[in-house]
């Protein structure tokens, strides 16, 4: 401790000798010596006398606190401030807390549970400590008045650094870039100007104790400049394995607009049921479910097809059990002795040998030279047909795994050949089907959904006979169809055709259950022209269109039938609400994060509902595809959504659907690793930013582009607490 004893003891005289007049003279002599740090000294212990530094906050976009700050459990506001704001603060320390007790503000949902932490508190004294103020009146009292006045203004100026309606950052290290987040820091909870003593007194406490409501997280102080001017759009870099719900920003009238993802950026929606909230989320993928035919599949399919993505094309191959292909017949070839061809694919030359008569010696299977699809692959000839300038020749190939499953066709056009005059082709087919049963069956459903939709019309007709109106069958195969139905659930009707047939090839299911999963996964693909039970709403309205993320649209239609006629091919087309399909590749429609897109349907408009503060599960009785509706709220559960802008991520969303994790957990889902920018249509006064998110515990990265550009990386959920996934960002 520091004592000057001769000033002690003069001063105690004087106390008990002078009158009272005296006695107020000597206490304002004294509160003048006060303002210079030795009467201080001689109360304050050395270890109680420190430095702390402190840095004005204002909020993100440069507003001071006049509003106050708006505490709840899912309002954080971002307050900045830079190590250059520093205004350095001799403490005379008055009281310093630090107790190891039970929180009183445990969580509200769990009485039983409480939390000891250690709650500090620091109080004090300070007269601010520019060093302006260290100068006494004796020392400026020989000064001239052009000296008094550059010093009365610089006081004035140094006081203003200081306002006790401000809030402060106060550290006891000071702050560089470097240590800005590791340096413990605290907020002053009151501050006032005592006039009597010329002073300031203060408490401060740490930012996680700013307040006493349960898990609440009111600040996230950054080091930053403010945001200058509006703001243009955001840049948004999630944790891994998250799933966004939206990112609503909220303008200075208190309106939403829509912030929409750049070029670049592309958005993937997914279908999700929460079907547990606590004590930890865990969610039902739908779309990644083996009901939703990958993609993948679909357009390796037409790769081999060569068919364009957004083009008609057939189904029947695609859903084939048979080891002959059903559009081709074995045949035998006279007269030719050898040909020669080749087609391009993929950009790849292949060039077709083959010696063709059966009763040559040298005869040999026709063969395909180096290729990534047919080496050591067998290899037949189908067909050899002419056309006016050249033979085609048409050939099957097996992959090396013999699965007749996956079975090729390519076509050449054969542009070398021998013994033209003696062309000649027989074709037999001992033993072979025209189509494979399991089409036909398919065939059949898609048939009879239509007669009833027709209502039978033309199976009956009225004749007159003996004077007597007759009703007589006027078609035999439509009236039988009638009779099928009549008098029962038309769905069951429809669907047991399927079930029946896959009592009877019980061998064939049972070796390809990924096949007839596929078969299954089309027929609620086709919700639009087939009625039944594996149809979304057993295929009575078009919620198909918003419950599957893509879907067949029926291109083979008959139109007005005057007799039974039924489907001879599965012709369709890939339509989607939240893709585009062009010739060579997808583009996700949807491109607005920030509001959830009202769907138009033929009788209905539709919008999932957004994420709130309040996660809701979803009480699935049955994911089958009859049951699925858009009016039963449990599969009106939350569109969650993934966004990149990277090529490979691009593509490992797309695969996603369809692949079978029906059950998502973020620890395995880390391909989803959301990244990219949005845009206003037109710049914005944001004050608010609201966050909703499936498992967005972790590090966010946000950028604000104005005419600044402002990067934060920002922690905002409680990895304590899954369920909490929804944050008011006030900035």
């Amino acid at each position: 401790m520091m004592i000057n004893k001769d000033y002690l003891e003069e001063f105690e005289t004087e106390l008990k000798e002078n009158s009272d007049a005296e006695f107020i003279a000597s206490f304002s002599a004294l509160k003048r010596y006060q303002k210079k740090d030795y009467l201080k000294e001689l109360t304050y212990l050395g270890s109680e006398v420190k430095n702390f530094y402190f840095y004005p906050l204002t909020t993100l976009t440069g507003r001071e606190l006049t509003e106050g700050i708006r505490i709840a459990k899912e309002k954080t506001t971002i307050m900045c401030t830079t190590p250059d704001k520093v205004i350095k603060i001799q403490l005379f320390m008055e009281k310093e807390d630090s107790t190891y007790e039970l929180n009183e503000f445990t969580d509200p949902a769990n009485f039983s549970e409480q939390l000891i932490k250690n709650s500090k508190r620091i109080s004090g004294v300070f007269d601010f400590n520019a060093d302006l103020l260290k100068l006494s009146d004796k020392e400026i009292e020989d000064w001239e008045d052009e000296q008094i006045e550059e010093y009365a203004s610089a006081l004035e100026k140094e006081m203003k650094l200081f306002d006790i309606n401000k809030l402060y950052l106060i550290t006891e290290e000071k702050l560089t870039d470097e240590n800005f987040d590791s340096v413990p820091k605290y907020l002053n909870q009151r501050l006032t100007y005592n006039s009597t003593e010329d002073e300031y007194d203060i408490d401060f406490v740490p930012i996680d104790e700013f307040t006493s409501l349960y898990d609440a997280q009111p600040l996230i102080i950054v080091n930053s400049e403010p945001i200058k001017g509006k703001i243009k759009g955001l840049g948004v870099k999630t944790p891994l394995g998250t799933l966004v719900g939206n990112i609503k920003p909220v303008n200075e009238e208190g309106h939403f607009p829509d912030l929409v993802a750049d070029k670049d950026t592309h958005v993937f929606k997914k279908l999700t049921f929460p079907f547990q909230t606590t004590p930890t989320l865990n969610l039902i993928d739908y779309w990644s479910s083996d009901q939703i035919i990958p993609l993948k599949d679909i357009f390796s399919y037409l790769d081999d097809l060569g068919v364009n993505y957004d083009e008609e094309f057939s189904l029947a191959k695609f859903i084939s059990f048979s080891k002959e292909d059903p559009s081709l017949k074995t045949i035998s070839i006279e007269g030719i002795q050898k040909l020669e061809a080749e087609k391009k694919v993929s950009g790849n030359n292949f060039t077709v040998y083959s010696a063709i008569n059966p009763e040559d010696p040298e005869w040999e299977t026709c063969t395909m030279q180096e290729s990534r699809y047919t080496r050591s692959s067998k290899i037949e000839i189908s067909e050899l047909s002419k056309t006016s300038n050249n033979l085609r020749l048409t050939c099957k190939w097996y992959p090396q795994s013999n699965s007749f499953v996956d079975h090729r066709k390519h076509v050449w056009n054969v542009t070398e050949y021998r013994n033209e005059n003696s062309y000649k082709v027989n074709y037999n087919s001992p033993g072979a089907q025209d189509i494979d049963t399991a089409v036909k069956v398919v065939l059949q459903m898609l048939t009879e959904s239509f007669w009833k939709d027709y209502e039978f019309k033309g199976a009956t007709k009225i004749e007159i006979n003996g004077g007597q109106s007759v009703e007589t069958i006027a078609d035999k195969d439509i009236y039988l169809l009638n009779q099928k139905y009549s008098g029962q659930d038309r769905y069951s009707v429809t669907t047991n055709n399927w079930l029946a047939w896959k009592s009877i090839n019980r061998k064939i299911v049972n070796a390809n259950p990924n096949l007839i999963k596929r078969i299954e996964g089309i027929f609620a693909m086709l919700s639009g022209t087939l009625k039944s039970n594996f149809s979304i709403n057993k295929g009575d309205n078009d919620d198909y269109k918003i419950l599957l993320p893509y879907y067949f649209e029926m291109t083979y239609q008959i139109d007005n039938p005057s007799k039974y006629v039924s489907y001879e091919d599965i012709k369709v087309r890939l339509k989607s609400n939240y893709f585009n399909f062009t010739k060579d590749g997808i583009e996700p429609k949807n491109k607005n994060i920030s509001n959830n897109e009202i769907y138009k349907l033929d009788y209905n408009h539709y919008a999932f509902p957004e994420l709130t503060k309040t996660t809701e599960s979803a009480s699935i009785p049955s994911s089958i595809p009859s049951d699925q509706e858009l009016a039963n709220g449990e599969f009106s559960k939350y569109q969650m959504k993934c966004f990149t802008n990277n090529k490979d991520n691009f593509k490992i969303m797309i695969d996603q659907y369809g692949s079978g994790n029906i059950y998502f957990n973020p620890l395995t889902n880390k391909y989803i690793e959301n990244e990219g920018k949005f845009y206003f249509n037109d710049p914005q006064n944001i004050q608010e930013i609201i966050i909703s998110s499936f498992f967005g515990m972790g590090t966010w990265s946000i950028e604000f582009i104005a005419d600044n550009i402002i990067n934060l990386k920002l922690n905002l959920f409680d990895k304590y607490s899954s369920y909490n996934n929804f944050r008011d960002i006030i900035i």
